[in-house]
């Protein structure tokens, strides 16, 4: 099974359409709250809820109430501000997963840079996972790509393969 050291990591995670990168996010705030760490889970849209339950089954209540959601829809500057707040407030907070963050244009607007760049100068010991869909440059083919400037960011990239069946994640020089 995949599970990456995620310490101290700032990691932009574009992703083809309904590849999985919810899931994928689920996943590693799964295993963070499995080393007694707390996950802010920031979103648009929460993940699909039967999903959210398959991946939980085997924690305790107990350990569920380190998973914090945050809806980050209305004004930016505002809920982006909250989220900062909420990763430098809670105690052994490990990790933000912000899913789907980028507006629905997929544009990356002044305001959600110089916010995403207020929020990882703050964060402290807290990992962050930004999760978004991906761009498409024809650069040799069609290649998927993170949209931003991505400075300071580890960039994964989650494609399906041809057979679809399986999924790719593309991080610096491995492939998975």
């Amino acid at each position: 099974m995949f599970r990456p050291t995620l310490e101290n990591r700032v990691i932009h995670l574009a992703v083809e359409g309904r590849c999985g990168g919810s899931t994928m996010g689920l996943q590693l705030a799964k295993q963070v709250i499995s080393q007694g760490g707390r996950v802010v889970w920031a979103y648009h849209d929460l993940p699909d809820s039967a999903r959210f339950a398959q991946i939980f089954a085997d924690l305790s209540p107990a350990d569920s109430t380190r998973f914090h959601a945050m809806n980050i829809s209305g004004d930016v500057t505002q809920a982006f501000a909250r989220v900062a707040s909420a990763i430098t407030m809670l105690p052994a907070m490990r990790l933000l997963v912000m899913d789907d963050w980028i507006e629905k244009t997929g544009r990356i607007t002044k305001e959600y840079s110089e916010s995403i760049a207020k929020i990882i100068a703050t964060r402290g010991q807290c990992s962050i996972l930004l999760i978004s869909k991906g761009g498409e440059s024809m650069k040799e083919g069609v290649v998927l790509n993170a949209r931003g400037s991505n400075k300071g960011m580890e960039v994964w990239l989650l494609t399906k393969a041809k057979d679809g069946a399986q999924r790719l994640l593309s991080m610096a020089e491995e492939v998975i």
